[in-house]
């Protein structure tokens, strides 16, 4: 009888061995395997993993092609903004070019104010005082409300 139990107990415990081994092999296989065929009905080719429905090859193309032409797209567009941008930069720094070759002695403030803007620093007070634009590098001296001298950038 204990000879029965311990054979009994031994055949179990190898039952027991080879289904872990065949559930490890499984999800092994399940993890790790995925696969190309033939659609036997359609005839397209498909990508399949065991775990997963298949897709057809034809749609994956199709879908990194759509990809592919956004992200062409996309840098197209960001570099007409760049050019667009640069342009931009390249009319302001005529625009500023040109109205500090428009300043002349004895215009007003005011006069100033319209073709050079907002100055980053005033140093004075209201008879003398001078404006200075960091951006530009210029300054304009005052007099009286009256230019009486700049340094162009």
């Amino acid at each position: 009888m204990q000879r029965i139990v311990i054979i009994g107990i031994f055949l179990l415990s190898i039952a027991a061995l080879a289904a872990a081994w065949a559930f490890r092999w499984e999800v092994t296989n399940t993890i790790n395997q995925s696969y190309v065929r033939q659609n036997r009905w359609t005839g397209n080719t498909e990508l399949c993993h065991p775990t997963e429905p298949c897709i057809d090859t034809r749609v994956l193309a199709a879908e990194q092609a759509a990809l592919e032409a956004k992200t062409q797209a996309e840098s197209k567009k960001e570099e007409a903004d760049k050019a667009k941008f640069q342009n931009y930069l390249d009319d302001s720094d005529a625009q500023r070019s040109a109205a500090w070759g428009s300043i002349r002695e004895g215009m007003s403030r005011e006069e100033i104010r319209k073709l050079l803007g907002k100055p980053d620093r005033v140093i004075g007070n209201n008879r003398v005082s001078s404006w200075r634009y960091s951006a530009e590098g210029g300054v304009v001296s005052f007099h009286d409300e009256k230019v009486s001298g700049f340094a162009k950038p």
